[in-house]
Order: structure tokens, then sequence, then C-alpha cells
């Protein structure tokens, strides 16, 4: 159930990143960069696919899983690949 609960929030970019946030107005429009000091806007698809800190994470499961792909960055089109 939790797991589901993420993918949804995920797929319809609910999940508690900056760029959401301000989005909703919790937090202030100069606030929205990268919690890691990279100057991106921090985007769901920045923390998970392109942030250099991050993403490394998905990159260890994958060579721990043992494979290796072309990911996408897309977040959509990235679970039909492994989905």
């Amino acid at each position: 159930m939790k797991v589901s609960l993420f993918v949804w929030l995920l797929f319809h970019n609910c999940l508690p990143t900056k760029e959401s946030l301000v989005r909703r107005g919790v937090v202030q429009v100069v606030d929205d960069v990268c919690l890691l000091g990279c100057g991106s806007q921090e985007t769901v698809e920045r923390l998970f696919f392109c942030c250099n800190s991050f993403a490394t994470s998905w990159h260890c499961v994958q060579y721990w899983l043992g494979f290796s792909s072309a990911d996408t960055v897309v977040i959509k089109e990235h679970f039909v690949q492994f989905g």
C-alpha cells in the first residue's frame, strides 16, 4: 500500500519537492533550488534522474540488480520501461 501511494504521488507530481511547495505557496520562489546547492530547480525528475547526488542511488540499484539501461528523465516513461 505504501509503495502504491508513493507511485501515485510521484505520477501526479505531489511529492514535497521544492517546486511543488512553491506551486502550493508553502515556500517562496527564491527557495526552489536544489537542497545540495547545484543551483537548479528541485523537481521530481531532477531529484530522481539528474541530480548528481540523489540520482546516483538509482544507478547503484541498477548495478546491484545487474542491469543497465538508457534511462529517460520522464517519470511515466521510466515506469513504462521498467514496469
